[in-house]
């Protein structure tokens, strides 16, 4: 289907579909939960973060972030884990709205 511009000229309808962009989970701040979508490290990295519960479609909550971009202390069921903000920006995360 074509449409008339404002200057009476012709142009194609055209869709425009915004994907949002992969969160991590040194992205969210006190108080947010997200779901763990994927883990982008190297293989060292990786199986240490799965050893201390990040596992995908596991629920991970914010509950402080360090002063001066220092550590984040997650929630991921009962435990509470400290983990370097370098390492959370190799978590991938979904956030979960507040109802």
């Amino acid at each position: 289907m074509s449409v008339k511009d404002k200057h009476g000229q012709l142009s194609a309808n055209r869709a425009v579909y915004l994907l949002p962009m992969p969160s991590t989970l040194a992205s969210l701040d006190p108080g947010e939960e997200a779901v763990i979508l994927a883990i982008h490290a190297n293989e060292v990295l990786k199986s240490r973060l799965i050893a201390l519960g990040f596992r995908l479609g596991q629920r991970v909550h914010v509950v402080r972030r360090g002063a001066f971009k220092g550590p984040l202390q997650v929630r991921i069921g009962g435990t509470d884990i400290v983990i370097r903000r370098q390492d959370a920006r190799h978590v991938e995360i979904s956030r979960i709205e507040a109802p």
